[in-house]
């Protein structure tokens, strides 16, 4: 391990996350990636396996790599920052936020409910499902405030 911050390898070990979920969620191989990016395949498994992304691949797997905001933004969370796309219809935008943020009601409402694993309690792994709605929301805010 190298001489990085907590927060710096927090982030560092994020990227596995990034790449896993872009193509579980998105069907967004390292193999289409690198053919949309124009970013060598071993490159992509490189910041996969754990060697510092740079700030402009980070943008370039969002914009053209097609990777979502909010998983893009993980690698941010360790410094409170988000990766925001500014989209041209921005009326739509607020309808947006209002589904992830009824979403995550949902979704907090769901892991209180008497039935659930914990009980009333909120147990690790519904804390998990949440954070991935709370991010959503996040990323839906920032559209809203960046338009």
């Amino acid at each position: 391990m190298s001489d990085r911050c907590a927060n710096a390898q927090y982030s560092v070990d994020r990227q596995a996350d990034l790449f896993r979920m872009a193509e579980r969620d998105h069907g967004l191989t390292i193999a289409l990636i690198s053919r949309r990016t124009k970013i060598s395949e071993s490159t992509l498994r490189g910041w996969r396996d754990g060697t510092a992304m740079p700030a402009w691949a980070l943008f370039q797997l969002g914009s053209e790599g097609g990777i979502p905001d909010d998983l893009v933004s993980m690698l941010g969370e360790p410094f409170r920052r988000s990766v925001v796309t500014n989209d041209a219809d921005d009326e739509g935008l607020f309808d947006d936020l209002a589904a992830e943020a009824g979403e995550l009601v949902q979704a907090v409402a769901r892991a209180r409910h008497p039935n659930g694993p914990g009980g009333t309690a909120i147990v690790p792994q519904e804390k998990a499902a949440l954070v991935v709605v709370a991010r959503r929301v996040m990323a839906a805010a920032g559209r809203v405030l960046g338009a």
